[in-house]
């Protein structure tokens, strides 16, 4: 068995044992355990290691839903185990991607395209000492843009979930064009931010400083993805990248699973199990109800999403649908 452990990370006394308990229960299939990196904050911290602090929880607490649906983003190495041969036989960590970063979400691609089962532990995890100033995350944020373009280019089914394929619009949209068409001011742009942000906690401006830090990052990104894409115009290199990546969804359709929640939930739940399908079209009956997307880089489907799906955007349909069938019964 191999555990990870970055080294700003504190090992919970519980660690060790969660990961080995964990592997045992679930030795009947390739397995591999995320512990949380639980973010420390005190009273007085900056508005950077506050906001540090929430992505954090934010991204623990999704992950702690009941049947939440695992994504190759929610692989993180700062405390992971895996055995030895799965590790070998995925391929280990890429060490060609810029700056080393996005490796855990690179490693999390091919480990979900094995159909590798993720768990997720906050027992098993570590209090995170996370010392990365704003200096720190600018450079990573422009390494993240960099990343992205890479992984797009290795593994371009996954363009639909990347940060670069989204829309932006505002001010957003303006830092993009000017990342792309004049990185020298958009860099110009980021150091006077990171001039004025002290400034602006000093008075207490919170909402101010997470809108000129938030710009700052956006823009530090954009310019990562057109160092990375090269050319006279990053621009247009992006819709080449964009292109491809549509060609290649073409290429290799998903495996749908067609599912009557008429037949019960611990029948249709056994269904996805047994399948493991990449989506699922759902009805009852003959009403149609919608579809579980066959989402890029995610798990696929178990059993156990399926209730947390029924509980979000098709809930209405479904309600909708178990009062038609009440009122044919009566």
């Amino acid at each position: 068995m191999l555990v990870f452990l970055d080294d700003d990370i504190e090992p919970l006394p519980t660690l060790l044992a969660t990961h080995l308990d964990l592997h045992a229960r679930h030795a009947d299939e390739p397995t591999a355990v995320i512990g949380a990196p639980i973010p420390i904050r005190g009273p007085r911290d900056s508005y950077q290691h506050i906001a540090v602090w929430h992505w954090w929880e934010e991204q623990l607490a999704r992950m702690e839903r009941p049947g939440h649906r695992f994504s190759y983003q929610d692989v993180f190495t700062g405390v992971f185990s895996l055995p030895k041969g799965l590790f070998m036989a995925t391929g280990t960590f890429a060490c060609d991607l810029p700056e080393s970063c996005r490796d855990d979400w690179e490693f999390g691609i091919r480990l979900l395209a094995r159909g590798t089962r993720l768990l997720y532990t906050r027992e098993g995890g570590g209090w995170h000492h996370e010392m990365r100033n704003h200096a720190g995350l600018h450079a990573r944020k422009l390494a993240e843009g960099r990343a992205d373009v890479a992984i797009a280019r290795r593994h371009p089914e996954l363009w639909p979930s990347l940060r670069l394929a989204q829309p932006v619009a505002g001010l957003a949209r303006r830092l993009v064009w000017l990342a792309f068409r004049s990185p020298r001011l958009a860099e110009r742009f980021e150091r006077l931010a990171a001039r004025v942000l002290p400034a602006l906690e000093r008075l207490g401006a919170r909402g101010t400083w997470r809108q000129v830090q938030g710009a700052a990052l956006h823009s530090a990104y954009w310019r990562g993805v057109a160092v990375e894409l090269g050319g006279q115009s990053p621009a247009r290199e992006l819709r080449r990248l964009a292109a491809h990546a549509q060609e290649r969804r073409r290429v290799a359709p998903p495996r749908i699973l067609r599912l009557d929640l008429a037949w019960g939930l611990p029948a249709a739940e056994f269904a996805l199990e047994a399948a493991r399908p990449h989506g699922a079209e759902l009805r009852w009956g003959a009403i149609p109800l919608g579809h579980i997307a066959a989402a890029p880089g995610h798990e696929r489907l178990r059993g156990r999403h399926l209730r947390m799906e029924l509980a979000g955007p098709l809930a209405p349909r479904l309600m909708v649908a178990l009062a038609l069938g009440a009122g044919a019964r009566d």
